[in-house]
Order: C-alpha cells, then structure tokens, then sequence
C-alpha cells in the first residue's frame, strides 16, 4: 500500500522526529502515490522533502535498476518538471548519500546534479543516461550508475538540477559509522600520492598485490611481497611496463593470463620478501621464439636456486595448441629472493609464492586488473567498492565495474568468485 504523503506543515517535526530512526533514510519513489504535486505542495518521506515554487514534481511509472544492486527494479519515479525543484535531506551525521537518478534521455549530457551543505558545495556532476553497465539479467535493460555523494556532517543538504531535469527512483543515505559485514580492513593512505599501494597478504586469501595500471613505471613499486627494482644511475636505466599479451603456461593451462611485466633491459630485477620456507610459482617468456640465450637466475643471498634459459618452448597439450612452461623454484628459507634476468628481457606474466604451509602470495596481472579507470575481474560474480573509509560506493553483479564517475582517491575493490574465493585491489582513482 502506498504510504501517504505529509505535507509543509508536518515536515519541521517529521524532519526532527525521524532524522535518527535508520528506516527513514531511504526514499523510495514506489512509496510515492502517482499523480501531480503542484507549486507549494512538498512531498516528504522521511528525512527527505522534494519541493517546488513554480513547476511540480510528477510521480509516474517508469522502471529502472541500478548500479548499487541491479537485482532491484525501481517501478516508479519522481520528477522534477523545473529548475526551481529541490529536495532538501537532513542528515543525521556525517555519510554517504546515494542517488538513483536518470535524465530521461540517452542523448542529454548537461544535466547536473549538484549537493551543498551550509554553502559548500558537495558535489556537481553530470548525470549521463547513456552510461550503463551489464548485469546478469541480459543486456536490456541495462543498469544505470548511481551517483554517490559524500556528506562531511550532520545538517541540511541541498539538492538541485541547474541546468535541467532529473528523475529520482530512489536515494539512500549510510551513516558513516555503518559497518558492512563484508568490508575489507580499512586502507590507510599513502604517504606518496603517486606511488602504487599494497595490500599485505592475509593467511585465508589469494591477493591481487595492488594497484596494476598499464604503462611505465619508471621508479621502483612494490606489490605485496613482490618488488619492481628499477636499477638507476646507468646508461641503461628503463623502467618497468606493463601491456597486454596473452599467454598460457603449464601449472594451470586453462588460464589465459592478458596482462605481463617487461623489464625492458636486463638490469631491473624482481625482489621478493618471501616470509617462510616455499616454492615460487613463475610464468614468464622471452618473447621472442627464436631467444634462446636469455636465464634466469633465482637468489637467496649467495645461495642459487635456479638458473635456466627461458624460451618459448611449447609444453604438449590436447585442448590447447600453445602452453608454455612454468618453473617451479624451491625457496628452503625466509628471506629476500631476487629474480634476473643478466642476458636481456624476460616477460613475467604471475609469479606465485606459497608456503609450505598452503599460504599463498600471489602476483597476478590476470586475475584483478585496472585499466582506465575500469578494474575487470576475471570470473567474478560480484565486485564491490569501498572509499577509503570503508563504505561501499559500488556494487557490480558482473565481471567488471566502471570506476570513471566516483570521486578521486583510494578504493578498495573486492572480487567474490563462485567458489567462495575472494581477489582484492588496492587502486587510485
């Protein structure tokens, strides 16, 4: 049954009432009855007032699902039929705001919505129909991405659409104490903004090591355990690049590994704090078939555990016509291991630690990895976003979500694969 709506003059005590009480602090334009709510007339639910002076807000059918959940379809909405429309929120405490909102037009790109709060303004972005992702319920329709906006403090926030209309289907605010059972601990940020973070491995868990954007790295980046050493100060100094190859190797030929890490020379060199005795699991080719002159060396101080040429020697297999083999190295101890290459470039495409105790490490540039602001997960189920406090900003029921339209800074992004394993990455938007 539709709610009914409470008018001006009950939305002072309505707004004092309820602004505490968690089950106000999502709208819901289902909840709205259908029809015209002319100049004068609010309506309320909850902690949220949408009011004109001059237009209406209209409330008709119309469906819709969203990035947040897209197993949820909005049946109805509440639009804005002028600029002179504004919803006023008052929020409990500091938090998240999350808007499900459409223009009504794919081709409409000047929309904004914009947030203030005691006059700062909190957000001002375009709302843009077009962009839409997939979800497991085929291809139309699609999901709309919501827009999230960041309340710093309890009080009145603004809501308003400048330069056109919007049409809301629902709004949802999470306080900032609110735990989430699934949340990662929380990242701290870096001390230098333009270095890649690590997540440290954890005894239960399989790790993407951190953030893996194509292109250069021109300084020395640690991923977890594994540690990019660009060697400077000779002629020869370059830096590390990663790029798209694929490639299947012989531990685990079902797996097409997309993404690989080029040393460029044969100066830079792989350094792994390895925390216990193990084995080191490591894909890598020349990429060159006719290379057959290139090895490489594994360390442990002046102990060597391995050292073989690497070429593209194909290893036999029935499902697939090229697979290439994968060197297992035996590390007796914990401590530094490097990994070189003195004769020239091989192409590492995951490296794997794993202690003899089945805790694994692991470098891999197929299984999580972020491109353009757009991290894909393999495989995935599910990927879900967590700002740098822990909220959840994003939830994608698919293999891969767009981080293009959430504010600038650290996210955490979390992979749940069928069979219970999860991926996490650490990345700078």
């Amino acid at each position: 049954m539709k709610k009914s709506l409470l008018f001006a003059a009950f939305a002072a005590f309505a707004m004092c009432a309820q602004a505490q009480d968690p089950a106000e602090w999502t709208f819901n334009a289902e909840n709205v009855e259908v029809g015209s709510y002319a100049p004068g007339t609010d309506v309320v639910s909850g902690i949220y007032t949408f009011t004109c002076t001059k237009k209406s807000w209209d409330v008709d059918a119309n469906n819709a699902r969203f990035s947040n959940d897209t197993t949820v379809v909005y049946p109805q909405r509440i639009k804005a039929k002028g600029k002179d429309c504004i919803i006023k929120i008052e929020a409990p405490s500091a938090g998240t705001l999350i808007f499900g909102a459409r223009t009504g037009s794919n081709s409409e790109t000047t929309r904004t919505l914009v947030a203030t709060q005691a006059g700062a303004e909190l957000y001002n972005a375009v709302v843009q129909e077009a962009d839409t992702m997939e979800h497991e319920y085929g291809v139309t329709p699609k999901a709309y991405y919501t827009t999230n906006v960041t309340v710093p403090a309890a009080g009145t926030v603004e809501v308003s659409m400048p330069t056109g209309n919007l049409n809301y289907y629902f709004i949802q605010f999470t306080a900032e104490a609110v735990e989430d059972p699934e949340k990662p601990d929380t990242p701290d940020t870096p001390d230098t903004p333009d270095t890649p973070v690590d997540p440290q491995p954890t005894e239960d868990n399989i790790l993407n090591p951190a953030l893996l954007t194509a292109g250069d790295y021109a300084e020395t980046t640690t991923f977890g355990i594994y540690t990019m050493v660009v060697v400077p100060g000779t002629e020869e100094t370059k830096p590390w690049t990663i790029d798209t190859s694929n490639a299947r190797f012989s531990h685990d030929p079902d797996t097409q590994f997309t993404h690989r890490f080029k040393p460029n020379g044969k100066n830079n060199y792989i350094s792994v704090a390895v925390p216990e005795a193990g084995s080191l699991t490591i894909c890598a080719r020349t990429g060159s078939s006719s290379a057959t002159d290139r090895n490489m060396v594994v360390a442990q101080g002046e102990n060597v555990l391995f050292d073989e040429f690497i070429t593209d020697e194909l290893v036999p297999n029935d499902n697939y016509s090229k697979v290439y083999k994968t060197s297992v190295v035996k590390v007796p101890a914990a401590g530094e291991v490097t990994i070189t290459n003195p004769v020239n470039s091989i192409n590492y495409y995951y490296i794997e630690f794993k202690s003899d105790a089945g805790v694994k490490h692991v470098f891999d540039l197929n299984k999580v990895f972020m491109s353009n602001n757009v991290v894909a997960a393999a495989g995935a189920e599910k990927v879900l976003v967590y700002d740098a406090t822990g909220r959840l900003v994003r939830v994608a029921n698919a293999q891969e979500v767009d981080l293009s339209k959430v504010a600038g800074g650290i996210y955490i992004v979390k992979a749940v694969y069928a069979n219970g394993e999860t991926q996490t990455l650490k990345v700078r938007r």
